[in-house]
C-alpha cells in the first residue's frame, strides 16, 4: 500500500483555505503538512480550525521563504522540495495542494487507485485542475513520488 502526503505552502489565502481543506476531508491521505509563507492575515488560524477535522495527522511549520520570493520561486526549487522530503520522507507520494485549486472525482479515484498499489510504472500525476480564482483550468501535475534523487518528474501518469 502507497502513503500518500500532502505539502500546502500558503501565504494570506484565508478566504480559500476552508473549502482547500474540506477537500482533503474524503481523501485517502496519511498526513498534511500546512507551510505558512509569512502569513499576515488570519490563515494560520483558519488552517488550524479546519485541520482538526482531518482523519490523519496534520502539523503547521512556518517557513523561512520571504513573501517576496513566494511566487518566483517554483515549489520544486531544492530548498522548497528538500523541505518537504525532510518532513515527509517516510511517504511514498507528495501530493502539492495549491489552494486555489479544487480537485475533480477524477483525481479523487486515482489517490483511492494509488494507494492500494504496491508500486508504480509512473513517478507523477498530472490531472486536470479546477481553478477557483486565477488562471482557467489545465492539465497540472500535482502529485509525486517522493524521491529526493528525482525531483523533477517523468513518465507521467495522466489521470482524465
Amino acid at each position: 500500500m502507497q502513503t500518500i502526503a500532502v505539502a500546502i505552502q500558503v501565504w494570506n489565502e484565508e478566504e480559500l483555505l476552508p473549502l482547500a481543506i474540506k477537500q482533503l476531508y474524503d481523501l485517502p491521505i496519511d498526513i498534511v503538512g500546512v507551510y505558512d509563507g509569512g502569513c499576515t492575515d488570519n490563515s494560520m488560524e483558519v488552517a488550524s480550525k479546519y485541520l482538526r477535522n482531518l482523519k490523519c495527522n496534520h502539523y503547521i511549520k512556518q517557513i523561512e521563504q520571504p513573501h517576496d520570493e513566494y511566487f518566483l520561486n517554483h515549489y520544486l526549487e531544492p530548498h522548497t522540495f528538500n523541505m518537504w522530503h525532510e518532513d515527509l520522507k517516510q511517504y511514498d507520494w507528495i501530493l502539492h495542494l495549491d489552494v486555489d485549486e479544487i480537485y475533480s472525482p477524477a483525481f479523487k479515484l486515482f489517490l483511492n487507485q494509488l494507494r492500494l498499489q504496491e508500486s508504480t510504472q509512473f513517478n507523477c500525476c498530472y490531472f486536470q485542475r479546477l481553478q477557483m480564482v486565477g488562471s482557467p483550468s489545465k492539465y497540472v501535475w500535482r502529485c509525486f513520488e517522493n524521491d529526493p534523487e528525482c525531483p523533477v518528474p517523468n513518465n507521467p501518469y495522466h489521470v482524465i
